[in-house]
């Protein structure tokens, strides 16, 4: 019987492991490279409706909305009297959230790599995030 800890443990391994490879094989690469061999080796779906207002655009004021009913549920447990509240769960849910949204935004400012539309934009070969990271780390001071 495994525990609750186990379990999670196994799973995250997994994802990394999933990622990781991903990442060394270059798969988003491949895959982005099949669709642009498709649309004829130009993004001619970057302002389709479906690629730009609802992938694009939904799914950020989604995430707007997400993140401000959390806020609301998570200032709702503070209410006084209110019995059974589980305001420390709530609070690490949100500083979570907050702190991978901040997180990625920092990582997209800092590597370059801010728009999925801009690696194809020149003849360059795309690079991985760990490349990126790699090249960071041993260029120093």
């Amino acid at each position: 019987m495994t525990t609750l800890w186990q379990r999670w443990l196994l799973t995250f391994l997994v994802v990394l492991v999933a990622l990781a490879a991903g990442d060394l094989l270059s798969l988003k690469f491949f895959i982005a490279n099949k669709l642009y061999q498709l649309e004829g080796f130009q993004w001619s779906l970057k302002h389709h409706f479906i690629t730009e207002a609802v992938l694009h655009d939904g799914v950020r004021t989604l995430n707007l909305i997400a993140v401000a009913s959390l806020l609301i549920i998570t200032l709702l447990q503070f209410i006084p009297g209110k019995r059974g509240s589980q305001k420390r769960s709530y609070v690490l849910l949100l500083l979570s959230v907050l702190l991978s949204f901040g997180l990625v935004n920092y990582l997209k400012a800092t590597l370059g790599m801010d728009c999925p539309w801009d690696l194809f934009s020149s003849c360059a070969a795309p690079t991985s995030l760990l490349t990126t990271l790699r090249q960071l780390s041993f260029a120093g001071p």
